[in-house]
């Protein structure tokens, strides 16, 4: 039956919390219609419409329910109803059940103590009622506000309790309704599905039962549980908790359990049964051309579920090749790929565990002097096209690479180089020169960086010696004291030993000296040449001819020989 029906306010704020106003149907009585099958229900009106005044203002504070009932004619399994809740709020005063809280229960045995409080009351609070069953009890006038019972009064089965507060001036409120449960026996357990399943091991689960303090499980590999339990498992006291892990199990297997309940009424009957089949085991077969893996390479069986780190040392030497660990792939497993020497894997599947290597090959890169190489020595990935490339400094030119490089390639700046195999390289620098092979650099380090030709030629100094000549001979051009000189030579004409000739000398240079027996003719003669530098002072004995009462001596640097830059 439908019936349509609308609850609103006859006055403005007569008493209702808010201006209520809804519509809905009632509910056909399922329970006895189900009985009576499909019945087609005809009204006198269409739609039928029925107004009815409430006054709320004389009702508690609170929530209320309105039931209406519709029936046809005196025919009870012909009627229907409908709910609509409703607050009303006729002034401050609220009314609360502090406990017992919705839903507990109790044994019959019980005690029920129930307490309740108030606010908002106006010269304060003169009684409280507690409706058990719809039933008041005798009124308390005093704090605390509490009644109490025994749960035998009212048998086993959900019980409404409610309490109702009034104030001096005559003002009530109600408090929710809470409903709670009487045992009269323990109840069995709600079994519920196993989790965290693995090859040897599960965890059992169940819902809480009322009042429960211990459960007791079974575990089995047979329905009937009649044997066959798992050791350990033979009616287990678990304590109050609602799982257990169960462990020692077979991989592959079907176990069933099932638990009861102990409450203060004794041990429930058995819950219901539920069955898991274990893990099988899984299996790990690493592969790896290089390093240490972790687990090793080749077949490892594990649980199933077991986390692992799985690992690799990376990167491994020999001599002058490398191998560096990329990565690695895993099969029938997630994650499937990935990068780095480690990671975490929960395994699930049997899986195959490839390590992935990259080959390396070492440059041995190198420079002489005035300038530097790039890249510099360094591993280099084989198989890649390296560009070389070689950098001078001021005043140095690049010249060539020597080494393992294409002779085609040998002038080129910057250069290809094929990473195929260790390799070794130099790149070949000198210095920019100007006039009689001076080098740029060795200019610049007087100050001079323009008209380099002019200045090399002059005798910048006034030392008797050209600028050039001052490089090859070490002497400082822009000091007219720092020349190539000589000491004065020596003889022995008693003893007719030949003479010894002294003069300043630098390192590197390699001398020349020249004898005349007459200044005036102009002409010298070579006496001693490949005469190694000894800095600071080089002594050369003229052994050529016997000492006479005059000689003269000239020093020369052989320009041909001396090594006067780094």
């Amino acid at each position: 039956m439908h019936v349509n029906y609308k609850v609103t306010q006859a006055i403005s704020y007569s008493g209702l919390e808010t201006n209520v106003s809804f519509t809905d149907f009632f509910n056909d009585n399922a329970n006895v219609l189900t009985a009576r099958g499909n019945i087609l229900y005809e009204c006198g009106r269409s739609p039928l419409l029925i107004d009815t005044l409430l006054d709320s203002t004389s009702w508690p504070n609170g929530k209320h329910v309105l039931r209406c009932i519709a029936t046809e004619g005196s025919a009870i399994e012909s009627q229907g109803y409908a709910e609509a809740v409703v607050w009303v709020s006729n002034s401050m005063l609220s009314c609360y059940l502090n406990t017992p809280g919705q839903k507990t229960a109790y044994y019959i045995t019980n005690q029920i103590r129930i307490t309740a409080s108030a606010s908002g009351a106006i010269g304060g609070i003169t009684q409280v009622l507690f409706l058990v069953e719809g039933k008041p009890t005798a009124p308390i006038t005093a704090e605390p506000f509490q009644y109490e019972f025994m749960a035998s009064q009212y048998g086993s089965g959900a019980l409404s309790v409610r309490a109702i507060a009034f104030d001096s001036s005559g003002a009530s409120a109600c408090s929710d309704e809470i409903w709670l449960s009487i045992e009269t026996v323990a109840q069995a357990p709600l079994i519920r599905a196993a989790t965290d399943i693995y090859s040897t091991s599960f965890q059992a689960n169940w819902a809480s039962a009322n009042l429960a303090t211990n459960y007791w499980l079974d575990v089995t590999t047979q329905s009937e549980f009649t044997n066959a339990y798992q050791a350990g498992y033979s009616n287990r006291l678990v304590g109050p908790l609602i799982s257990c892990a169960v462990t020692g199990l077979l991989a592959s297997f079907l176990y069933y359990y099932r638990v009861r309940a102990e409450t203060a009424a004794g041990i429930s009957s058995n819950s219901g049964i539920t069955n898991v089949m274990t893990q099988p085991t899984v299996i790990l077969n690493v592969h790896s051309e290089y390093g240490t893996a972790d687990p090793s390479v080749g077949i490892h069986e594990y649980e199933y579920g077991t986390h692992l780190i799985l690992a690799i040392s990376s990167p491994v030497i020999q001599a002058t090749t490398q191998y560096q660990c990329e990565g690695w792939f895993l099969t029938h497993q997630d994650p499937a790929e990935g990068t780095g020497q480690s990671f975490v894997v929960v395994m699930t599947n049997t899986t195959h565990l490839t390590w992935l290597w990259n080959t390396n090959y070492w440059l041995s890169a190198n420079a002489t002097t005035g300038g530097i190489i790039i890249p510099e020595s360094s591993w280099q990935k084989a198989g890649t096209n390296l560009m070389v490339t070689g950098v001078a400094s001021d005043y140095f030119r690049f010249v060539e690479w020597d080494g393992d490089i294409e002779p085609a390639g040998r002038t080129n700046n910057p250069a290809l180089l094929l990473m195929n195999h260790p390799k070794s390289l130099t790149v070949q620098f000198t210095p920019r020169l100007i006039v009689q092979g001076v080098p740029e650099w060795w200019m610049a380090r007087y100050g001079w960086t323009n008209n380099l030709a002019v200045i090399a030629q002059a005798d910048a100094d006034g030392d008797k010696q050209p600028t050039w000549a001052e490089y090859y001979a070490g002497t400082n051009p822009t000091n007219a004291n720092s020349f190539l000189g000589m000491g004065q030579a020596r003889s022995n004409a008693a003893t007719e030993e030949p003479g010894r000739i002294y003069w300043k000398s630098e390192m590197g240079r390699v001398y020349k000296v020249h004898s005349s027996s007459m200044l005036e003719s102009g002409i010298f003669s070579l006496i001693a040449s490949n005469i190694l530098a000894t800095p600071p002072i080089n002594v050369a004995t003229d052994s050529t001819t016997q000492a006479q009462p005059r000689n003269f001596y000239r020093i020369e640097v052989d320009t041909t020989k001396a090594s006067p830059w780094p």
